[in-house]
């Protein structure tokens, strides 16, 4: 029997970016458009007419989360009723005695694995087998699974919460090896907030909406089709925002206002209304003009819904006088080299900052 699901996990609703450097207010947006993507895949479900939701933990953060976000989401689930929620928690919302899993009178179509060991949900009417493993603990060590006795006649669905990237991690290392070993039609995983697929059928959904400036690139979920001919996936990017990091390299010629230039054009204005921004800055500039790099974010705010930029300048050198009194030594041989290499390399630029740097410094100039 055809089956229809979709993977999402990693939502973190109720977080309080406390240490993303964001205002009051941006904060609070970002809060409230966490759980509008959530609901946003609340109504893909219903207008694709998906068989199967799938939550790999993390739906919230624990000590932040409200009872309120969790009965908007849970209201939202009446509206999919002929979609089958299926949950296991994860190391931000593992389960305790004062879980709000516990809390919420969730729908009849809502289904929280809360056994302690991998355990299996059967539907009949779809001829499918889910299985999952929550959390009860901040951390988990690596779990070997050797009981699974899949009935191949079924389709087959795993959920996990754990990392399949550090061997050593905290939270739950998963040997990609054993997983394939296990011969599910599919396996959605949770906890890396970046979407990719491990193999064809084992696929981190990542996190819907991007939370911080190491979620760059699209969010969203991940879509599928288990049928006779075997498994469909694709990614759908549903992120209501989405973080950048440019570089930007700077030399010594640019006036403030060409520096301000550069900014401005990193990206097109709707993009610079619309995402988040961190700037970064790096070469040589004038040594008067550097003190007013910190005032570009305020000068700028207008311009971007969010900015922040990392000033990574150095003050720059006269290369030509250094050359010019250090032609016959190491000194000036190495600006020539570097010079050569070509400076508006950033990456030219930054080995001839920190070669002079040591070169001068031993020098005693």
């Amino acid at each position: 029997m055809s089956i229809s699901f979709i993977h999402t996990g990693d939502v973190h609703i109720g977080m309080k970016f406390t240490t993303s450097k964001l205002d009051q207010d941006t904060s609070k947006n970002k809060r409230i458009e966490i759980i509008d993507t959530f609901l946003n895949i609340v109504k893909r479900c219903k207008s694709e007419k998906i068989d199967f939701l799938l939550i790999a933990g993390d739906l919230f953060e624990d000590e932040l989360c409200t009872i309120a976000d969790l009965k908007i989401i849970n209201d939202s689930f009446k509206d999919i009723k002929n979609t089958n929620i299926i949950m296991i928690t994860g190391n931000h919302d593992y389960l305790n005695e004062k879980s709000l899993y516990n809390l919420i009178d969730w729908n009849k179509n809502v289904y929280i694995i809360k056994e302690k060991n991998l355990s299996k949900l059967s539907f009949e009417k779809y001829n499918t087998d889910v299985w999952g493993l929550s959390w009860y603990e901040k951390e988990k060590s690596a779990q070997r699974f050797k009981d699974i006795k899949l009935n191949k006649d079924r389709n087959n669905i795993l959920l996990l919460h754990g990392d399949i990237i550090d061997k050593k991690s905290k939270y739950m290392p998963i040997d990609k090896n054993h997983l394939k070993d296990l011969e599910f039609d599919y396996i959605g995983l949770g906890h890396i907030h970046k979407h990719q697929y491990i193999s064809n059928n084992i696929c981190y959904c990542g996190s819907p909406e991007p939370l911080d400036f190491g979620e760059t690139g699209d969010h969203g979920i991940i879509e599928g089709i288990i049928d006779k001919n075997g498994l469909e996936t694709k990614f759908i990017s549903l992120a209501n925002r989405r973080y950048h990091i440019k570089r930007l390299n700077i030399n010594e010629d640019m006036t403030y206002n060409d520096i301000l230039d550069n900014v401005i054009n990193v990206d097109n204005n709707e993009r610079l209304q619309k995402d988040f921004f961190r700037i970064i800055l790096n070469g040589f500039i004038d040594k008067d003009i550097k003190p007013k790099i910190k005032e570009l974010e305020y000068k700028l705010k207008d311009k971007f819904y969010f900015i922040k930029i990392t000033d990574n300048t150095k003050e720059n050198y006269d290369l030509e006088g250094l050359l010019k009194n250090n032609e016959e030594n190491i000194i000036g041989r190495y600006i020539m080299e570097m010079k050569d290499k070509g400076l508006e390399d950033e990456t030219i630029t930054n080995a001839l900052t920190i070669g002079l740097e040591e070169l001068l410094r031993e020098k005693g100039i």
